[in-house]
């Protein structure tokens, strides 16, 4: 992939897990603002957000239809997830692993081909890997930081 988004990937992540790791028990269970959830369900989202867009990614790295994003299916899905309840610190480190492992692997090995093949799409766009990553990747662990970080602030 290209040299300088890989590096930006592994630094957005490698902040999301250092403010993780900072938070105490209290600001573990406060609420978010934005998402109204616990930042512990923002980190765990943050985490599980990586392996489904590492899965998209996949799609293009094996040549298979791209996924089709729907807004219904995801807050369905991100439902289910806040409905578990608060995760442990642990359980968040672990998926957190997970989802860099699998999303920097795939990167990694991908051909200049492969990330030009679309690999979601919504409402008739089309979001090749750059994009994927470049578009929903590092925006969306950024803004579910940034609300995590306004909660340790103690702003929220």
């Amino acid at each position: 992939m290209n040299i300088a988004v890989v590096p930006e990937v592994e630094a957005v992540i490698d902040e999301a897990t250092a403010t993780i790791e900072a938070l105490d028990a209290k600001a573990w269970e406060r609420t978010c603002e934005a998402e109204c959830w616990s930042v512990a369900v923002t980190a765990l989202h943050i985490a599980l957000g990586l392996r489904r867009q590492a899965s998209f990614i996949a799609l293009a790295r094996d040549g298979k239809a791209p996924f089709v994003f729907d807004w219904e299916a995801t807050d369905a899905l991100n439902a289910r997830v806040a409905a578990r309840g608060v995760p442990t610190k642990e359980a968040v480190r672990r998926e957190l692993r997970k989802g860099r492992s699998r999303l920097l692997r795939l990167l990694d090995v991908m051909s200049e081909a492969q990330l030009r093949r679309v690999a979601v799409t919504y409402q008739g766009h089309e979001f090749d890997v750059e994009r994927i990553v470049r578009r929903i990747v590092l925006p969306h662990t950024r803004g579910h930081l940034a609300s995590i970080r306004a909660v340790a602030r103690g702003s929220v």
